[in-house]
């Protein structure tokens, strides 16, 4: 019911988009943040431990205070890169939280704004992508992705303080922002070079230790569960006795 409910939201602020132009950036950010929720939501339904909650908490922490030291630079973004890498490390679930969470976590220092949903959005998708993208070069994932996080960024500028809203503005948008969009890609290029080696090797030694204590747990409750069986099948037999003699 629930879904229901936000797939009809969707496409109700598509449709007042498209029939009122002058609203749709209000039904673009709107549509972002009903997207947002629907991924948190379904992340809290999902099974998960605390240690996990734990690691996604820590690394969107990183993520988000790696932002900090680069601001001076232009548009020279870490948080892509170590996105990225948690998302093929850990998987797209984990990535994906990261990239939100990293976004809401840095604007805290940098200034939160009606750009933060769309970075929360854009990074989200970078941990998505990077569990997904097994078979393909990393350090070439992150550079792609410093032009397609400007893309996303150029369609928020684009609806939120353009008009009117027709393909000649927005190519015009997109090109004054082009350079900045090439300095996130390279920064992405030059840090995956540099230190992706040793952030994978890092989140993966994490990842076998989580994978090795879940499977001692799990060998540990079915030794209980069969001693306990055990047990009582025992007390059952010597019941069974007792009542013979």
């Amino acid at each position: 019911m629930r879904w229901l409910l936000a797939v009809g939201l969707i496409i109700f602020l598509l449709l007042v988009g498209l029939n009122f132009p002058q609203y749709w950036g209000l039904s673009a950010s709107a549509l972002i943040l009903v997207v947002l929720g629907g991924c948190l939501w379904g992340y809290e339904r999902r099974a998960t431990g605390a240690r996990e909650v734990a690691l996604i908490a820590c690394l969107a922490a990183l993520a988000g205070a790696a932002r900090v030291p680069f601001a001076a630079l232009p548009n020279v973004q870490p948080t892509t890169f170590l996105v990225v890498y948690t998302g093929f490390a850990l998987g797209p679930f984990v990535g994906g939280m990261v990239g939100c969470l990293g976004a809401l976590v840095s604007n805290f220092f940098l200034g939160q704004g009606p750009w933060t949903p769309w970075q929360m959005l854009a990074w989200g998708l970078a941990g998505l992508l990077g569990g997904i993208a097994k078979r393909m070069w990393l350090p070439l994932v992150c550079c792609a992705w410093g032009y397609v996080f400007g893309l996303l960024m150029t369609i928020w500028h684009w609806t939120a303080f353009v008009y009117p809203l027709t393909w000649s503005s927005f190519w015009t948008v997109y090109l004054l922002g082009v350079w900045f969009d090439t300095m996130h890609a390279l920064g992405n290029l030059l840090l995956s070079l540099l230190f992706g080696p040793m952030v994978l090797g890092a989140l993966t030694r994490y990842r076998r230790r989580l994978q090795f204590s879940t499977v001692l747990e799990r060998g540990w409750a079915d030794e209980v569960g069969t001693t306990g069986c055990s047990a009582v099948g025992l007390s059952a037999q010597h019941g069974e006795r007792s009542g013979r003699l």
